[in-house]
C-alpha cells in the first residue's frame, strides 16, 4: 500500500480507540492495538498483516453511515458480479437513499432487504440503509432506534462478501481494491 496521507478528512479522530469502542473486536485483534494508536497507524498495521476483514470493519465504523454505505454501493456495482432481479432492486433502493436520504427511501430499503435476504451482499447493504437511523419498529410502532453503528456491521459484511463472491479462490486483489476505495472516501472523495 502506498504511504497514506496523515489527514483522513472523513476520519477526524486522533486515536483509533475512539472508533474501536463502537464495536466488539476479536480478542486477538484487540491485543494488537495500543491505546495511542492513530487511525492511520491501525490502517497501515492491518494492511501489512493482511487483516482485511478487520480493516474493512474498522473503516465502516469510522465513516458516517452515508459514507460507509456509499463505499459498499460502489464495491457492489464495480464487482463484476451478476445480480438477480431482487438484488438489482435492492441496489436501486440503496442508490435512491444515497441520492435522496429520506425516511420513505430508508423504509423502501427495508422492504428490499427483506425481499432479497441477508445472504446477499445487496440485501445486507439495503439493511444497512434501514439501520442507518430512524425507527426500526414497524411504521406507526413504538419508537425504537437502531443500535448505534449497527449499519457498519452490515456494510462491512456486504463488502467482504462481495469480495469473496467475486473471486473466492483469490479474494485478496478485490479486498485491496475495496480498501483503496474506502480510503479514497475517507480522504473525502465521494463518488458513485
Amino acid at each position: 500500500m502506498k504511504v497514506l496521507k496523515q489527514n483522513l478528512k472523513k476520519i477526524p479522530y486522533p486515536k483509533a480507540i475512539q472508533i474501536l469502542d463502537r464495536y466488539q473486536l476479536s480478542p486477538d485483534f484487540k491485543k494488537q492495538i495500543l491505546p495511542d494508536t492513530t487511525p492511520i497507524e491501525l490502517i497501515k498495521q492491518s494492511y501489512r498483516k493482511k487483516q482485511w476483514q478487520e480493516l474493512i470493519t474498522f473503516l465502516c465504523h469510522a465513516l458516517t453511515a452515508s459514507e460507509a454505505i456509499c463505499w459498499g454501493y460502489k464495491c457492489l456495482v464495480n464487482s463484476g458480479l451478476v445480480f438477480n432481479n431482487e438484488e438489482e432492486k435492492a441496489l436501486a433502493r440503496v442508490k435512491l437513499w444515497l441520492d435522496q436520504p429520506s425516511e420513505t427511501h430508508r423504509r423502501l430499503a427495508e422492504v428490499a432487504a427483506s425481499q432479497t435476504g441477508l445472504e446477499s451482499p445487496c440485501g445486507l447493504l439495503a439493511q444497512a440503509v434501514f439501520w442507518s437511523g430512524g425507527n426500526i419498529t414497524p411504521v406507526n410502532g413504538p419508537d425504537c432506534p437502531a443500535p448505534a453503528y449497527l449499519h457498519g456491521h452490515a456494510v462491512a459484511g456486504a463488502i467482504y462478501m462481495t469480495c469473496l463472491l467475486a473471486n473466492s479462490d483469490q479474494p485478496e486483489p478485490q479486498l485491496k481494491q475495496a480498501i483503496r476505495l474506502g480510503l479514497s472516501i475517507a480522504y473525502g472523495h465521494r463518488t458513485y
